[in-house]
């Protein structure tokens, strides 16, 4: 999840601010900005994982994990896409797999 960084829990770590002219792609696809480039302000630590400060487009600071960013550079010259972060089998294999242990709890005992 995102965390606006006036209320979040966040403990500023030795990392400069990283210059203003620092862009990154956030690729998430449930994210309502997925796709979008933001200007990244600094990192922070948040329990054991890395988080992004960067600029909302309505001027805030928005709180990201790192994974969910891709340096904008190399999003250019990779041509990479922000596609999914799941894998549509999988979720395929799971759905059957709670459908097979929903069919077993309708069954009557016996």
């Amino acid at each position: 999840p995102c965390w606006h960084a006036e209320g979040g829990q966040g403990i500023r770590t030795a990392h400069p601010a990283v210059p203003s002219s620092d862009v990154v792609r956030l690729c998430n696809p449930v994210h309502p900005l997925n796709g979008k480039v933001l200007t990244l302000r600094y990192f922070i630590v948040v329990g054991s994982s890395k988080v992004a400060a960067v600029q909302h487009p309505d001027g805030g600071t928005l709180l990201l994990p790192e994974r969910w960013l891709v340096p904008f550079e190399e999003a250019i010259v990779s041509k990479m896409s922000c596609g999914a972060l799941f894998d549509p089998a999988r979720l395929l294999t799971l759905a059957s797999r709670i459908e097979g242990m929903r069919r077993r709890e309708d069954e009557p005992s016996k």
